[in-house]
């Protein structure tokens, strides 16, 4: 009896190293990474919390599987109300997907953002040049659709979404000029 649990436990084993060495592909995948694109702010006046972002540009590399009876269709990239899509004949090359999506300032809320870039930071040399992270500023949502003579199938994703704020701090202004914003 024992003979046989380890026969058992080897074969296990056996298929589960080759599923590791990507021969056979047994479930789809879709993996989406972004960059984290860095928005320059000029000083604000006060402490205001909310903060509006200008349009911003997202690098996305995203990869694709399907099991082994089916094959990439189509996969969608959306954030907010801007979307693309990537048909069957781009997936074909089997190498990972480069998409570049540009969310305009509209569909980008407010953020809050406290204490950052003020013109009291100007005098605080420990904040002055110090960049801030804003996590999930929005979020993409990805699908994949994988198809076969048969049947089909679509796996979802979402990744969130960060920005990186740097402060430009204005220099103050000489005796006898006015800085008009």
């Amino acid at each position: 009896m024992l003979g046989i649990l380890r026969i058992i436990s080897l074969l296990s084993a056996s298929v589960l190293i080759f599923c590791l060495m990507g021969r056979p592909v047994l479930a789809n995948d879709l993996q989406v990474a972004a960059d984290t694109p860095a928005i320059t702010v000029s000083t604000r006046s006060g402490r205001r919390n909310f903060m509006r972002l200008p349009a911003l540009e997202f690098a996305f590399v995203i990869e694709t599987s399907c099991r082994a009876d089916l094959v990439p269709q189509a996969v969608s990239l959306s954030i907010a109300d801007t979307r693309v899509t990537v048909s069957a004949d781009e997936l074909s090359s089997g190498l990972p997907l480069e998409i570049s999506l540009r969310i305009p300032a509209a569909q980008i809320a407010p953020i809050a953002v406290n204490r950052f870039c003020t013109i009291d930071d100007a005098a605080d040399d420990a904040r002055k040049n110090k960049p801030v992270r804003i996590s999930s500023v929005l979020s993409a949502q990805a699908s994949l659709l994988c198809a076969g003579e048969t049947s089909s199938e679509m796996i979802y994703v979402a990744e969130s979404l960060d920005v990186m704020l740097r402060c430009e701090i204005d220099e103050p202004a000489k005796s006898g000029t006015v800085t008009l914003r």
